[in-house]
């Protein structure tokens, strides 16, 4: 019984790690993109500033 009790907590400790990990990434992925468009944004008012 001890066993498999032990074997539950491996497994749920190692997907809540795993879990963490691809949160963390779905994070810092968002961020990269929105900072993509912040430069994008800027970029067209800066040409935008430079034809007015």
């Amino acid at each position: 019984m001890a066993s498999t009790n032990t074997g539950n907590f491996a497994a749920s400790f190692v997907e809540g790690f795993f879990g963490q990990k691809q949160k963390q990434q779905d994070r810092e992925s968002k961020n990269k993109i929105i900072k993509m468009q912040t430069k994008l944004i800027e970029a067209q008012l800066a040409t935008m500033q430079g034809k007015i």
